[in-house]
C-alpha cells in the first residue's frame, strides 16, 4: 500500500535550537491537515517531505524506501505547492502550465489535454489564455495547485493552498481534494483551524517544531472531555475573565459575553458549567500547553 513515513525528523539551523524536533508519523491514502501556529515548523516539514530540504537527522520513507536513495523517482511521484509560488507574469496561464509540464517530463502528446482537464477541475480554465500578471491572488494560488497536480502524483504536498481564496473557491477545492484523497496521500498545511476540518482523515498538530497531536478529529476532541467550560457574564467581566483564563472563544451580544474556557478544573466563576468540547477548544489547549520552546 502507498505509504509516506517520517522517522524521527530533526531540523536545526543553529546548533542550540531545533526547527523540528523528533517528528514521526506514517500516512496512507487520505487527506491530512498539518496544523499549527505561525512559526511552528509546518513549511520546513513540508519542504523536507518534498525532498527540497535535508533533515539534520531522521529519514523520509516512500513506500518503505528512503527518498534520498532514488530522489528522481520520488520527485516524479509528488506534487508540491510552496507557500511562495513563483510565476512568469508575462506568460499566459496555458503557456506557463505547458512549460511546467515539460519540466516534469510529461509527454507533449499528453500535457495539453492534462492541463485543460486539471484547470477545469480547479476552476481556472476560462483564464488560461490571459497573462498571469493580471490574475488575482486567488487565481494564482489555484494555478499553483494545477501545476502540482499535472503529473498525477501519488503524494500531494500543499503549503497554505487556501490563502487568498473566497469561501466558494475554498469549497470547490475542498470537495476536489476529498475525491482525490481516496487513492492519494494529500497533506495540506494551515494555521486556520476551520480549513479542511470537516473532511480530513487525520490531523498533525505542530507546536514549536514538536508533533503534539497525530490522529483523527474525534480523537482530538476526546482528549478535552471535562476540560471545557461555558460562562455567560456581563461584557466588562468577560474581558477580566479572558485575562485570567485560557479562552478558546468569546462572543458578546447586547453586553452579555458567552465565553468558552479551557481548563483542567472548573473555573471559579459564578454560573460556569461544563460544555461539549470542540476542535477549537482542543487546538487552543494543546497549543498553549506546548507553546514554550
Amino acid at each position: 500500500m502507498l505509504t509516506l513515513e517520517m522517522e524521527n525528523i530533526v531540523k536545526k539551523y543553529k546548533a542550540d535550537s531545533s526547527v523540528l524536533s523528533h517528528v514521526s508519523a506514517t500516512m496512507r491514502p487520505g487527506f491530512f491537515v498539518l496544523l499549527g501556529p505561525n512559526g511552528a515548523g509546518k513549511t520546513t516539514l513540508l519542504r523536507i517531505m518534498a525532498g527540497i530540504l535535508r533533515p539534520s537527522s531522521g529519514t523520509i520513507l516512500f513506500n518503505g524506501q528512503e527518498i534520498s536513495q532514488n530522489y528522481k523517482q520520488y520527485k516524479q511521484n509528488i506534487g508540491y505547492l510552496p507557500q511562495e509560488f513563483g510565476f512568469y507574469p508575462d506568460m499566459t496561464g496555458r503557456n506557463f502550465l505547458h512549460y511546467i509540464a515539460r519540466l516534469k517530463g510529461i509527454p507533449a502528446s499528453l500535457y495539453p489535454a492534462r492541463v485543460e482537464e486539471i484547470a477545469q477541475c480547479i476552476g481556472v480554465s476560462t483564464f488560461l489564455d490571459r497573462k498571469i500578471g493580471g490574475w488575482s491572488v486567488g487565481l494564482r494560488r489555484r494555478l499553483g495547485i494545477v501545476q502540482a497536480l499535472l503529473a498525477d502524483p501519488d503524494v500531494l504536498l500543499l503549503d497554505e493552498p487556501l490563502i487568498g481564496l473566497d469561501p466558494e473557491e475554498k469549497l470547490l477545492l475542498e470537495n476536489y481534494f476529498s475525491q482525490l484523497a481516496t487513492e492519494r496521500i494529500i497533506i495540506c498545511s494551515s494555521n486556520i483551524l476551520a480549513d479542511f476540518i470537516t473532511f480530513t482523515d487525520g490531523v498533525l498538530l505542530l507546536v514549536n517544531g514538536k508533533l503534539c497531536f497525530n490522529g483523527r478529529i474525534e480523537e482530538l476532541t476526546d482528549v478535552m472531555d471535562g476540560k471545557v467550560w461555558l460562562a455567560e457574564v456581563p461584557a466588562k467581566l468577560g474581558q477580566v475573565i479572558a485575562s485570567k483564563w485560557l479562552v478558546s472563544e468569546m462572543y458578546t451580544v447586547e453586553n452579555i459575553s458567552q465565553i468558552r474556557i479551557v481548563s483542567d478544573s472548573m473555573p471559579d466563576i459564578a454560573g460556569v458549567r461544563p460544555t461539549q468540547p470542540g476542535v477549537k477548544d482542543a487546538y487552543t489547549y494543546i497549543v498553549r500547553r506546548n507553546d514554550s520552546p
